[in-house]
């Protein structure tokens, strides 16, 4: 695919960002270009073995307007007290100010035009990275699609500058009432690690989440928690897999890294039975805190549980497991653990195709049956793909 010279961002044209490296191109050279990529990958697996015979990957499932499409994001905060800078770390940890990104919502611009206004107005030092000095290291914000509610983290190296950082928390809250919870994490460690253990809520507008209206529930998001930056997509992909799971009539869920529930929660009233597992505990509440609102019933609930290490323990049966682990995918004791119970089928959803495909080919106990890419990450080389496993 030939890249431009120029796009519509004007941080990438002046070579301040490059994180978005498809973004020069026309939106459906980059589908194109993604769907290659992918079709190379399950190349690799045998078509002439019960593993893939006969199946062809899906149209990718894309967005009506990619501009505006990114709800949640990550900064880093350097600079100085006069020009603190917003920005995300290149390959060589430069930091370059990015308050302007056309992906991300207006709103959320916005929010990082405030702050860097109101870091210089409250002289907070920001953090330097080569003199391991400063206070402010980062800002965290994720908007609701469905609301437009706003959560907002700002990162300290250290609790001396606490009140004022709450000061600054409470100006952006005056600028921007979207803004519904605001938190201060405190992350002491000089590594390229952009939030710590501890955190506080310092300001709330009601409970300490907030929801978001995706694949036909209400989800619970608090801070800490893990969503998909694109819920217009996410929403599509839940949906996908809610339709998957009344199509094969599956009773009994077995949901792995559950998260909050998105995967798992559109077909909690459909099903007898619903088991997630996740390591969060952050996550786990706000799973329970919405399939409350579905049912009550003991036959359905989340729970904390080590799944790389402790699957093992699990011993009640199910029609279905459902798959979303980090980009690294999955361990060799859960491919030993599944290829062993052998469940009925698998829904393997993951955003990185070259582990998805690694682990796909050591389930040796099933075949695929569907494949399905969605535009997770629009102008980026990434994406998420879902894919349907039936015991072989």
């Amino acid at each position: 695919m030939e890249l431009l010279k120029s796009s519509y961002c004007n941080n990438y044209n002046i070579g301040v960002c490059s994180s978005c490296k498809l973004i020069a191109s026309d939106y459906q050279s980059q589908i194109n270009f993604k769907f290659s990529e992918l079709e190379q990958l399950f190349t690799s697996l045998d078509s002439s073995t019960d593993k893939i015979s006969n199946v062809k990957i899906s149209d990718f499932v894309t967005l009506d307007q990619p501009l505006g499409s990114r709800y949640k994001a990550k900064f880093y905060v350097t600079g100085t007290t006069d020009g603190p800078v917003i920005g995300y770390a290149d390959a060589s940890g430069n930091i370059y100010d990015l308050v302007d990104c056309p992906l991300q919502t207006k709103l959320i611009n916005k929010i990082l035009f405030d702050l860097k206004t109101e870091l210089g107005v409250s002289r907070l030092p920001p953090y330097s990275i080569q003199n391991r000095s400063g206070e402010v290291k980062g800002f965290h914000i994720k908007q609701s699609y469905s609301s437009n509610d706003v959560i907002i983290r700002l990162v300290l190296r250290s609790r001396d500058n606490f009140e004022d950082a709450v000061k600054v928390i409470d100006k952006l809250v005056v600028l921007n009432p979207e803004i519904k919870i605001g938190t201060i994490n405190i992350q002491p460690e000089h590594k390229a690690i952009l939030e710590g253990v501890r955190e506080e809520i310092v300001y709330k507008e009601g409970n300490d989440w907030i929801e978001e209206q995706i694949g036909g529930v209400n989800l619970m998001v608090s801070p800490q928690v893990f969503t998909q930056v694109t819920p217009y997509i996410a929403n599509l992909l839940y949906l996908r897999v809610a339709s998957w799971i009344k199509e094969l009539k599956i009773t009994k869920v077995l949901d792995l890294y559950c998260g909050i529930g998105g995967f798992s929660l559109p077909s909690s009233l459909d099903i007898q039975s619903l088991s997630g597992y996740e390591i969060s505990a952050e996550a786990i509440n706000c799973a329970n805190r919405a399939l409350a609102r579905y049912r009550t019933d003991s036959r359905a609930f989340y729970q904390l549980l080590d799944i790389d290490n402790e699957l093992e323990n699990l011993t009640d049966s199910f029609d279905l497991a459902i798959l979303n682990p980090p980009r690294r995918g999955v361990n060799d004791r859960v491919i030993s653990f599944l290829n062993r119970v052998k469940y009925p089928y698998i829904i393997y959803s993951s955003c990185n195709a070259k582990t998805l495909v690694r682990d796909i080919k050591n389930l040796n106990s099933y075949s695929v049956q569907k494949i399905i890419p969605f535009d997770m990450f629009p102008f980026t080389t990434h994406y998420e793909t879902l894919v349907l496993l039936k015991a072989i």
